[in-house]
């Protein structure tokens, strides 16, 4: 499609800069046009081109052919769509129209279509969310003083809103459903003492769960990428403890869930224990929102506590909260999954040995991928598929042929690519995979893998301490393959002495199940 942009408009009829500048101007219209027709599903095409042919637009009028021949071209994906075509078909200039009009014209003509697919991208939410539509309505009819059809709509948005799980987004609609009964001007502000009780009560309920929200989001970040300081959200959310006595289960899960983050590298497995029990009573009451928010707050707080010890009970609870992710329908909650989304979850099914469900995940979630990244993420991913297989050296040629030893940050994922890289070659030197020069290949993934964290943080994408965990890694993988070679007993002992003293440590380690595993096969432990 980038080719079909860079093709609107050929340089050969271009004699004057105010051509160039309309050619470049159309270019980024077409450009933008094209970013909100990829947003619309296959199926709205054809009703966007009934939609834009209404005469119900303000806009000024345009060539239905237009959407016609660009749609064309969208579906060959060829380069056939020519400035000089367009200029000949869609504009309604005659021959001896300057050159410079017609481009006036068909720059007219695109900024219309723009206005128009984004016009439809709004009646097509309004039309689809019933929310969405009875605000509208509301609002529609308090600007036309029309009071007994106003307050009807009031009414029946207020049950709609009634019949939402409590949630956040529940709050906010009955805030704004207030504050348009509230402040307007036939409202009876005086002999209507309710009014304003009313409008208090949504603002300060609203207040409360943006508070939790907030906090909850401030400490997750906290525990995952060190955040700044919370005292003064801490504080605000204390207060909401103290004053709510709601039996609502959505505090319950703030309090538990802040208890559990708030303690962090102390964190009590008995209060992880609570709330995923109180989230599991409580999902059938909870907005898609909240399950989504409070699941993802387990997840990490078992990823933590994974990378830090490497217990394999915290690896099943990761895939417990992934697979109620899979079977809610979380992972599509905004139409889509995201690259770490699929990453993680393939990653933990295979360290768990679920080869079967990792297959069936790829087969219902590859076709979602974003296409910028879907080779790189379904490689890394088949890569690791290989390797928990035993089939190192398949695997190594399946990253090779994605992600070059000597790519740098271009590549999104070159972090754990690296990471995978390093494991994959000593497990092919010390299984017998390769027969000459077995520690080479290892030096330099180990030499690649150094190299790059250095360069993570040189321009800033990373800090020392968060790179640490893979100096340590490379450090253990060093002294393994050092103990794999070595022939002299009291040397060997001392490497795994080392080795045992670093990744028994209470520092992170990356990948520490995997040393664990390579270790115990190594000392046939």
């Amino acid at each position: 499609m980038s080719d079909l942009i860079k093709a609107a408009f050929m340089a050969k009829n271009l004699t004057t800069a105010k051509e160039v500048q309309q050619a470049e101007e159309i270019n980024q219209l077409l450009s933008d046009y094209l970013d909100y027709w990829r947003a619309l599903q296959p199926r709205e095409w054809s009703a966007f081109v009934a939609f834009a042919k209404s005469p119900i637009h303000k806009e000024n009028a345009y060539s239905p052919l237009l959407i016609e021949r660009i749609k064309e071209a969208w579906r060959k994906g060829t380069s056939e769509l020519r400035g000089e075509d367009l200029l000949d078909r869609f504009t309604a200039s005659k021959t001896s129209d300057s050159f410079s009009h017609k481009l006036d014209l068909l720059q007219s003509e695109f900024k219309t279509l723009l206005a128009l697919i984004k016009k439809f991208l709004v009646y097509e939410e309004a039309m689809e969310s019933s929310l969405g539509f009875n605000r509208l309505l509301v609002k529609s009819l308090k600007s036309r003083n029309a009071e007994h059809l106003f307050e009807s709509s009031v009414q029946a948005l207020r049950k709609k809103i009634a019949q939402l799980p409590f949630s956040v987004e529940a709050a906010s609609e009955l805030w704004w459903l207030d504050q348009q009964v509230y402040y307007r001007q036939k409202a009876q502000h005086v002999t209507d003492r309710d009014l304003f009780k009313r409008n208090l009560e949504s603002s300060q309920l609203l207040f409360e769960l943006t508070i939790l929200r907030d906090y909850l989001e401030h400490l997750n970040r906290n525990f995952t990428v060190e955040e700044e300081d919370t005292f003064e959200l801490a504080q605000k959310a204390k207060h909401v403890f103290s004053q709510n006595g709601s039996n609502e289960p959505l505090f319950q899960l703030y309090l538990l869930a802040i208890r559990l983050l708030e303690q962090r590298d102390q964190a009590d497995w008995a209060v992880y224990q609570a709330l995923k029990a109180a989230f599991e009573e409580a999902q059938s009451r909870l907005a898609e929102i909240d399950k989504l928010i409070f699941s993802k707050i387990c997840f990490n707080f078992s990823s933590i506590a994974y990378y830090q010890n490497g217990d394999q009970v915290l690896l099943e609870e990761m895939f417990f909260w992934m697979e109620y992710a899979d079977l809610q329908g979380l992972y599509t909650y905004e139409g889509g999954i995201s690259e770490d989304e699929f990453i993680n979850h393939a990653f933990v099914a295979l360290a768990i040995g679920e080869f079967e469900k990792y297959e069936a995940f790829e087969a219902k979630y590859s076709p979602m991928l974003d296409l910028r990244w879907k080779d790189q993420v379904i490689g890394l991913c088949r890569a690791n598929y290989l390797q928990r297989r035993g089939k190192p050296t398949e695997a190594l040629e399946e990253l090779d042929r994605l992600f070059p030893i000597k790519s740098r940050e271009e590549l999104k994922y070159n972090l754990r690519v690296k990471g995978l890289r390093v494991m994959l070659s000593y497990e092919i030197m010390t299984g017998g995979f390769q027969e000459e020069e077995p520690i080479s290949q290892l030096d330099k993934s180990l030499d690649n893998l150094s190299k790059f964290c250095q360069r993570l943080v040189q321009i800033g994408k990373m800090s020392a301490e968060a790179v640490e965990p893979q100096n340590k890694f490379r450090a253990i993988v060093q002294k393994m393959a050092r103990y794999h070679l070595e022939v002299e007993e009291g040397i060997k002992e001392n490497l795994l002495s080392e080795i045992n003293q670093l990744l028994e440590g209470d520092n992170p380690v990356a990948y520490r199940s995997w040393l664990r595993e390579q270790l115990r096969r190594l000392t046939g432990g």
